[in-house]
């Protein structure tokens, strides 16, 4: 494996290539995931100046330790409740402001790849306990797989949900619109209208990816434009332990597994038009995808004081002519 490495705005980014043509750009501040490229042609989007894409949003970056929104702030755990930072309106997105998205990680080299580790006081984003997080990316040698874990120890029980936010393209499309998108989950996230999940229900035609469909032939649909989505922004429910996703494009595809319970899938439905991303393209509606794969929204997964947390997803990249 080949690594380089470069310095942005105080910043480190390393850049992993394997032997069959996958190379991996990553970044310790946020524990983030800059830019995948395979077969020469990039596979997700995102900022192209390094600079800017620090502090863009969540592109590429770790969320926790609470992903996702917490009504109110208020998250109950333990018989407590602790209150979080309302950084949309008088919801908790993503754990606030000082989320892991824009902090500085440590890291070290492994076998396979990098290693980024941050210590998150108690009390950080309004949330118990001391947590050692680790950030695991591991490139196969002579395999197009790409693989993200992560590991939580703290010194006292506590909730955690981590995910990264990377959005997805294959192949460098100006959008995701011809894309094909399977996904292993009969159940979605019912929202409120502050965009807060209060339950599960059966996916409807709209909803429904367990066969491969066209994401453009409903991400335009009324029932998604005029509710706040403005397109996919869903939490399901996977059926499989593991939880699969299948992503194509015109050329390449993306099967991923994961051992989170849940996946969101958001469509860019509020793009940064002045934005220029790497794939050569001002950023528009629908330029890339996410695939996250995370905890259940509420009431998240425990990282115990006794055996602390992991999960593990496995991303393996193909050209469609050739799949692996």
């Amino acid at each position: 494996m080949k690594i380089r490495k470069e310095n942005v705005a105080g910043a480190n980014y390393f850049t992993l290539a394997n032997e069959c043509g996958l190379e991996v750009t990553l970044c310790d501040y946020g524990a983030a995931v800059y830019e995948i490229r395979y077969d020469g042609h990039p596979m997700s989007v995102g900022p192209l100046d390094k600079k800017t894409f620090l502090h863009c949003d969540y592109y590429g970056k770790t969320v926790g330790r609470l992903s996702g929104r917490v009504k109110q702030g208020k998250l109950s755990f333990n018989g407590k409740v602790y209150q979080m930072p309302q950084n949309e309106g008088d919801t908790c997105l993503h754990s606030g402001p000082g989320c892991l998205s824009f902090q500085h990680f440590e890291s070290e080299l492994t076998d396979k790849g990098i290693l980024f580790s941050y210590f998150s006081i108690g009390g950080e984003s309004g949330l118990p306990g001391n947590v050692h997080v680790k950030v695991i990316y591991e490139l196969e040698p002579n395999e197009p797989v790409f693989s993200m874990r992560y590991e939580c120890q703290s010194d006292i029980d506590t909730p955690i949900g981590l995910l990264n936010h990377n959005y997805y393209n294959l192949g460098g499309e100006p959008t995701i619109l011809e894309h094909t998108l399977q996904i292993d989950a009969s159940k979605v996230a019912t929202l409120d209208d502050e965009m807060v999940p209060v339950g599960f229900e059966n996916v409807d035609d709209i909803t429904d990816f367990r066969k491969p469909k066209l994401i453009g032939r409903d991400v335009r649909n009324p029932v998604l434009i005029n509710h706040r989505v403005n397109g996919y922004d869903h939490i399901y429910l996977l059926d499989g332990k593991p939880g699969k996703a299948i992503l194509e494009g015109p050329e390449y595809g993306l099967e991923a597994i994961s051992e989170a319970p849940c996946l969101v899938c958001y469509s860019t439905n509020y793009p940064l038009p002045s934005l220029k991303m790497n794939n050569g393209q001002m950023n528009r509606m629908y330029s890339g995808l996410t695939l996250e794969f995370g905890e259940l929204p509420n009431t998240y997964a425990l990282c115990s004081a006794k055996d602390g947390f992991s999960r593990s997803t496995h991303l393996r990249f193909y050209k469609k002519d050739r799949r692996e």
